[in-house]
């Protein structure tokens, strides 16, 4: 019906709800303490938008900030639409049924009638459409929003049936044909990427504010409080920022624009171990030979990093596959698979300037370390006993991973004009990274960026997978702001 109702034109904004509850926005829902805890989170958001280069076309227009926290999960005064009743029909059909007196509803409305009976009554009340480049998601649902910042309004209710047609129906499950993963999306943009950290660095310090009111007491680890306090340099402060760290080059690290295209089955790729290798081999040995392989697909397919890749994990002759098995350690709620986790690092890394040969050697070294877990037998730690663990994150919003290195590969990135910079007797630290990281941890400082954008994609990138313990996963160096170990 809300079909036909769309083409004679009457109606061409939707909303499914699978409870008819008076159309209110999520914001206006909650009582006052929720609602200082939405405030909360919001400015939280909206300072993250502000912090983070790759968000810049968000800053200043309010709209696109309060529309794109709406879209996840952050209570704003906005009210979810879409354009197409199908995605309505999939909402007041999917999740819990209402209670026993409610029904499902689509609320429709025609957005140019909107102003014309709103106009002088809730001149507050209007149609909010964004074009958030690489929102996937909200592509995906065909979202817009309606601005409802009206609680106590008298006959509001009354005034919302003017303007807004309703169908109620009784609840059924979802009986759309379309596939959830059509709603929400299973890959992520590079933009996707970035609020995914956000969200779980949020429900981090959301858990951290409760174990505090609990008088547990955690306390985040401080920002770096050493600067100008760096014995080992010549100057008794830390070195200048190298000038591999330029505008220009740090420019190209920008998200870049990416149109969603519906995929209904990703590329796939095959790699395969050998089962006896996985126990007793070097993971870089053999990541080198799975390097070549993904290397030469890349070189095969020159479009592949314009769209979603699975990459299959097997043990040779058996052909078992190891893509299902999940995270060992990891605190999900429902650890990730290697399957997601190979997947998940080719979303993050696909669009940055990665090359294809740094970007084939992430990928390889990822699957490596997994089949030699699940395939050999072996413990993550014994696979690193003799690597470095670094800890590397932002400023902002304490977004933060870990991931081991060996120390020849970091003092490999190291800028080159150290042995100048350097006390004459502190140029040993050359050979021994940590002492420097020790003083200095802003990666700006100590590395040639052009040199750790490589030891990044190679080793940094599969190692915070390796070692998450949530979705948080830093895949560009550019946003790096410290880097230091533990």
């Amino acid at each position: 019906m809300a079909e036909e109702l769309r083409a004679s034109g009457k109606y061409d904004i939707f909303r499914g709800q699978t409870q008819d509850w008076p159309m209110r926005s999520s914001f206006n829902r909650l009582d006052a303490r929720g609602r200082a805890a939405a405030q909360e989170r919001l400015m939280e958001f909206a300072g993250f938008v502000h912090e983070t280069a790759e968000l810049e076309a968000m800053r200043g227009d309010r709209s696109a900030v309060f529309a794109v926290a709406q879209h996840y999960g952050i209570p704003t005064v906005l009210v979810d639409f879409t354009t197409e009743p199908a995605v309505a029909g999939w909402f007041a059909t999917d999740g819990d049924p209402p209670e026993e007196d409610r029904q499902s509803v689509i609320y429709m409305a025609r957005v140019a009638d909107l102003q014309t009976i709103y106009g002088e009554a809730l001149p507050d009340l209007y149609p909010v459409a964004i074009d958030v480049a690489n929102l996937w998601r909200l592509q995906a649902q065909a979202g817009l929003f309606i601005h409802l910042p009206f609680e106590d309004v008298p006959e509001l209710d009354k005034w919302l049936a003017d303007g807004f047609g309703s169908i109620r129906f009784p609840y059924s499950a979802t009986t759309s044909s379309i596939p959830r993963a059509a709603i929400y999306p299973d890959r992520r943009s590079r933009l996707e990427v970035l609020f995914d950290g956000f969200l779980s660095e949020e429900r981090k310090r959301q858990a951290n504010k409760a174990y505090e009111r609990m008088g547990l007491g955690l306390v985040e680890i401080p920002a770096d409080e050493r600067l100008g306090k760096a014995p080992s340099f010549r100057t008794g402060g830390p070195p200048p920022v190298h000038p591999s760290w330029s505008d220009e080059k740090l420019a190209g690290w920008a998200h870049p624009e990416e149109e969603f295209r519906r995929v209904d089955q990703p590329a796939r790729l095959g790699l395969e171990f050998e089962p006896t290798a996985l126990e007793t081999a070097e993971p870089a040995e053999l990541a080198a030979e799975q390097a070549r392989v993904v290397e030469a697909y890349l070189s095969e397919h020159p479009d592949a990093r314009l769209g979603p890749l699975d990459v299959e994990v097997a043990l040779a002759g058996s052909g078992e596959l190891l893509t299902g098995r999940r995270h060992p350690d990891s605190r999900e709620r429902e650890p990730p698979t290697v399957g997601d986790d190979l997947a998940y690092c080719w979303d993050g890394m696909r669009r940055l300037p990665y090359s294809d040969r740094d970007l084939a050697q992430g990928l390889a070294f990822l699957a490596t370390i997994w089949a030699c877990v699940h395939g050999g037998g072996r413990t993550i730690y014994a696979l690193h006993q003799s690597g470095t663990l670094l800890e590397l994150g932002l400023a902002r919003g304490g977004q933060h991973g870990h991931a081991f290195v060996e120390t020849p590969e970091l003092k490999a990135a190291l800028r080159s004009d150290l042995p100048e910079l350097l006390l004459p007797e502190r140029l040993g630290a050359i050979d021994k990274p940590t002492l420097l990281l020790h003083e200095v941890n802003q990666p700006q400082r100590l590395f040639d960026l052009d040199r750790l954008v490589s030891l990044f994609a190679r080793r940094i990138v599969p190692g915070q997978f390796v070692m998450r313990r949530t979705k948080v996963i830093l895949f560009s160096p550019a946003r790096l702001e410290r880097l230091g170990w533990r």
